[in-house]
């Protein structure tokens, strides 16, 4: 459920996520750009990273946030799932911000992001790094579809009557968290 991702209690509230949820309920008031980097950094550090295939037996499989919470990891979409959550309990308006899974093409792997709509331009928020960044920062990372308020985009193209294809990839094949990513062939390349 979307409601009460920040609220601690019972059994599943252990000291570290006790912490993390005091330290972020402070932010209700905060710009927005402190906002997102300390929800990225405190996500970053309460999550640890474990594939979908190890966390819940299947490939793909997006966490709501309160799984995530109590397992305390997941793959890089449930980081963005969380992230998200997050957010909009700070204030932040759903439609500002996206899920967007991509090819990050300087590893050759599908992962996943929580972009931002600010007034300055998009800002990425990724388990890779505590930084914040602008998405121009990360030109290797090529999105191929995102989903938003209830709204999923493509980003790829269909080709005649070709099935669809996210940037020349077919779209079942694309796991974020899961690797390798084929390349412009189709090749799957090798280990993640």
């Amino acid at each position: 459920t979307r409601a009460g991702v920040m609220r601690c209690a019972g059994d599943g509230c252990t000291v570290p996520r006790r912490r993390m949820m005091e330290s972020l309920s402070s932010l209700r008031n905060a710009p927005l750009a402190y906002k997102a980097k300390a929800v990225n950094t405190q996500v970053n550090a309460h999550v640890a990273y474990r594939r979908d295939a190890e966390n819940y037996g299947v490939v793909d499989y997006w966490a709501t946030p309160q799984e995530i919470l109590a397992r305390r990891a997941g793959d890089c979409a449930d980081y963005a799932i969380l992230k998200m959550a997050l957010l909009r309990e700070l204030g932040v308006a759903e439609r500002d911000m996206a899920i967007v899974v991509l090819r990050d093409e300087s590893r050759g792997l599908f992962h996943a992001v929580l972009s931002l709509r600010t007034e300055a331009g998009y800002l990425i928020l990724d388990n890779m790094r505590d930084e914040v960044l602008a998405d121009g920062a990360l030109p290797h990372y090529l999105p191929l579809y995102s989903v938003s308020a209830g709204r999923g985009f493509i980003h790829g193209r269909k080709s005649g009557s070709s099935p669809v294809q996210v940037s020349g990839i077919p779209f079942d094949m694309v796991a974020p968290g899961e690797g390798p990513a084929p390349d412009a062939a189709g090749a799957p390349r090798p280990g993640i």
